[in-house]
């Protein structure tokens, strides 16, 4: 499982559910995860399966690791009203996290992938994997490992290559941070953990930390 910093506005919409980003292109002195550690737990079984709700999915070490400090705080939310997250601490310090099948993800697309393409900034390759994306969430033989390669495909309009799994990303910007965000798709399952602060950095440590946090909600090292 490879983590990459977003590159592209176009990805931020159609994918970050958990917060409403945007991203500026990466400079050669940007901030790039490092995924040699997480990379080899691609080859690790699939996702593992949590106990029943949202805030069962990570415990509070994973939460404090993230944030740098304890986060006793939490609730059950609904983001978007659809999708089951918890969100643990404050909106100046806060951790969201949220798991859910693909498929339900994918479910919440359609609405944003026309937005994207109303929004004017979309060249002819990046409509016509939209188009194409647009053609999956349609089919009527929409399943979890589809909702994956939907993901992947999305991945590519941030000008990453192709069949990636997992991603992270910085709102609204990493020139000034304000949340850092790390998703995947692995094995029909769609796993997001979203990190808010007022002191953020978008640094290796950051990113580093967000993509141990996304290892242990996808592979349930954490609970």
């Amino acid at each position: 499982m490879r983590l990459r910093p977003v590159r592209n506005v176009l990805f931020v919409i159609a994918v970050s559910l958990l917060a409403a980003c945007s991203a500026v292109p990466a400079t050669p002195s940007e901030p790039s995860a490092s995924p040699d550690d997480v990379a080899a737990r691609s080859s690790s079984p699939s996702p593992a399966t949590k106990a029943p709700g949202p805030c069962s999915l990570v415990d509070a070490e994973v939460i404090a690791e993230l944030a740098g400090s304890p986060l006793e705080a939490k609730q059950a939310v609904k983001v978007g009203g659809q999708l089951p997250a918890c969100q643990w601490g404050t909106n100046d310090l806060g951790v969201q996290v949220a798991q859910v099948p693909a498929g339900e993800w994918a479910q919440t697309l359609p609405s944003l992938i026309n937005q994207m393409r109303l929004s004017g900034e979309l060249g002819a390759d990046n409509q016509r994997k939209l188009n194409e994306a647009a053609e999956m969430l349609a089919s009527d033989d929409l399943g979890t490992s589809t909702a994956c390669e939907v993901f992947s495909l999305m991945t590519e309009l941030s000008m990453n290559e192709p069949d990636m799994t997992s991603i992270i990303n910085y709102a609204p910007n990493q020139d000034d941070p304000q949340a850092v965000t790390a998703q995947a798709c692995i094995d029909g399952v769609y796993s997001s953990i979203m990190l808010v602060s007022t002191d953020l950095t978008a640094d290796v440590a950051t990113t580093t930390a967000a993509e141990t946090a996304l290892a242990a909600l996808v592979f349930g090292d954490g609970s």
